[in-house]
């Protein structure tokens, strides 16, 4: 069972601490707010008088001093690993992660589908995409991550391509455009359907 651990005054302390020593981003920000100091911050108690941080504030940051911003408590020598947004609604942000970052995202990762009732050898179809790449990617040479990623990404265009050439100008195909397309969806998800239900039987026992 899984026991929730609130976070520590003193592990808070620490946190902040590291944003005045290592980022010049939030020393700044946190001093423009009337706190010069981790001390002037307080502990946990205290949190809500900190001030909020935009996600535009931190792609400023990032353009201002690239590539990870004046936000990054780290330098990019001591980046294990960056990920990046997809950049649907703006610029790309860059998420620099160390050894230990990646380390601590693993496994929060594998007991996050612990808590769901994945258990070990299991399979899921997952719309989440970032917890099944650091779970399973994060642990890859990058010869072999550079291979699966191109590979797939030709292996996927080209299934699309086949598969739209193939079955695109059969007639039936072509006047029910629409139904062939729900039937695609259902058939996407029926593993997580049928997952679902084989859970709740087993959950009732």
């Amino acid at each position: 069972m899984l026991v929730w651990r609130p976070m520590s005054d003193e592990v808070y302390r620490r946190q902040v601490a590291r944003l005045f020593e290592r980022s010049g981003f939030y020393r700044e920000k946190l001093s423009r707010a009337g706190f010069v100091s981790p001390a002037d911050a307080g502990g946990l108690a205290d949190i809500a008088k900190l001030p909020f941080t935009e996600k535009d504030e931190l792609r400023q940051s990032q353009a201002a001093h690239p590539p990870l911003g004046a936000h990054a408590c780290i330098e990019l020598s001591e980046a294990a690993r960056v990920y990046s947004t997809s950049g649907t609604t703006g610029t790309p942000s860059y998420i620099p992660l160390t050894s230990r970052d990646r380390d601590d995202w693993v496994t929060g990762s594998a007991r996050s589908y612990a808590a769901s009732g994945i258990e070990p050898g299991q399979r899921i179809v997952s719309t989440y995409n970032a917890g099944p790449f650091v779970a399973g990617a994060a642990e890859m040479t990058y010869p072999r991550f550079t291979f699966f990623n191109v590979s797939g990404s030709f292996a996927w265009v080209g299934l699309c391509f086949g598969a739209g050439f193939a079955f695109g100008n059969v007639p039936i195909v072509k006047q029910n455009f629409s139904l062939v397309t729900i039937g695609i969806v259902a058939i996407s998800v029926l593993p997580v359907v049928i997952e679902i239900l084989r859970h709740r039987g087993r959950s009732r026992k």
